[in-house]
């Protein structure tokens, strides 16, 4: 590589290409301007706190000069005064703000820096640093800390969405120890002490997208166990018969043999798209496979439509919030059938439903109905708490929900028929 003959400084092309650059034809730099380009720069490329000390005293020596380019001219000395650095560091920082193309150097013929003054002793000119491409290129600067925030918000609600799932797992853990110590734990512990082992900490790098698919399917195994060794009736089915409303305890009625887990255990021969056997299926099989076998069920089992309330976008948007007011709450404007989709999402978790339910939901019935029958159940447990001076009936919401869903996609409840319903009760009072 050739030295440029002005100082022997190694001619580099990021120089060159950052002395093409002009200030343009707009109102004239300030120090404040410079200054708010400075700080965008040091975020945008990262620079050492070296490099900012030195880069920050060059803005600091501008003069506020009316030329065509912003020339400073500090001596090595000075700098090395005002930030503390060795002359080596002072000199390593002037290389590495070429490389970037932050300021280029403006040479002289002894290869000083120093000023140019006419007869009246101003300052007409000088060799020494130039700060027009720092200036010159803020909005790259404003651009590169956009992208650097998204990326560090992206990484840091990664590492939130383990942390959730990671305490939710062992909350969930340790409420079956507490409740069911017969239960055996052997398999999902030392998945979980393998996961821990293997989760690094927060940090500026992104963790691997399967290790979160590994938390979330974890803590989805851990509180269906604890679900299912609940027993408490309420994944069995409703009856045919039951003529009551849908905030009755799900097993009014039901012969015992019914409300026993057992009874959704399957068998052998059964028929692979009877509903009785979607519950073990989506409790012992890994999440992406759970995805295909709930699909494939649904398709083959997907009510054909006949009796049910035809209901249109505009109609359901308006008559969620009147039937169900408690979605108020939220604060979320319902103005499209996707809020709707988004808030049901959200209350979902709320209601202590885990992500299987509603990966099944809206594999059985679609999204809209899904985020509907969110919002109807958590409806009815608000209701159910203030007529039982705040004791629920409905004593685990999630798997209220669960029932809830497959009873809409076997047909046995017209959810439009239900919301209407409530929607009228709701108007009368």
């Amino acid at each position: 590589m050739q030295l440029a003959s002005s100082g022997g400084r190694r001619l580099r092309h990021a120089a060159l290409a950052a002395g093409r650059l002009a200030l343009g034809s707009g109102p004239s730099v300030t120090r404040k301007d410079l200054s708010e380009a400075c700080r965008m720069a040091e975020e945008a490329l990262g620079l050492r706190p070296s490099v900012r000390l030195v880069l920050s005293e060059l803005v600091a020596n501008w003069g506020e000069q009316t030329w065509e380019r912003l020339l400073v001219w500090p001596s090595n000395e000075h700098l090395v005064r005002r930030t503390g650095l060795s002359e080596r560091a002072v000199r390593d920082a002037f290389r590495a703000l070429v490389d970037l193309g932050v300021i280029v150097p403006k040479e002289s013929p002894n290869g000083k820096r120093y000023a140019l003054r006419d007869a009246e002793g101003k300052v007409v000119d000088a060799y020494g640093f130039d700060l027009t491409p720092l200036y010159a290129r803020r909005e790259t600067w404003a651009g590169m800390v956009a992208v650097r925030k998204a990326e560090r918000t992206r990484i840091r609600r990664a590492f939130d969405e383990i942390t959730i799932a990671r305490r939710a797992t062992q909350e969930a853990l340790a409420a079956l120890r507490d409740t069911f110590p017969d239960v055996s734990l052997t398999e999902l512990e030392t998945a979980h002490a393998a996961l821990t082992a293997r989760t690094p900490r927060r940090s500026a790098t992104m963790p691997p997208e399967t290790l979160i698919d590994e938390w979330r399917e974890l803590r989805a195994n851990a509180e269906d166990l604890f679900f299912l060794a609940g027993k408490d009736g309420e994944i069995c089915r409703h009856n045919e018969s039951n003529t009551e409303s849908s905030g009755e305890a799900c097993n009014n009625g039901a012969e015992p043999a019914e409300c026993d887990p057992s009874y959704h255990q399957p068998t052998t021969g059964a028929d692979p798209t009877d509903e009785t056997t979607v519950l073990h299926d989506v409790l012992t099989t890994s999440t992406q496979h759970r995805r295909r076998v709930i699909h494939r069920r649904s398709q083959s089992a997907a009510p054909t439509g006949e009796g049910r309330t035809p209901l249109s976008p505009e109609m359901l948007i308006a008559a969620v919030p009147e039937a169900c007011p408690a979605v108020l709450q939220f604060g979320r404007p319902l103005r499209a059938t996707k809020d709707l989709v988004d808030l049901g999402r959200h209350v979902r978790s709320l209601l202590g439903a885990s992500e299987t339910v509603w990966i099944e939901a809206e594999a059985s019935i679609g999204a809209t109905q899904a985020a509907t029958s969110v919002l109807y159940v958590l409806q009815l447990y608000e209701d159910d708490l203030i007529e039982h001076g705040g004791e629920s009936r409905i004593r685990n919401p999630g798997g209220y929900l669960r029932a809830f869903v497959r009873l809409v996609a076997s047909g046995k409840i017209d959810l439009n028929s239900e919301l209407l319903g409530m929607r009228r009760r709701r108007m009368k009072q």
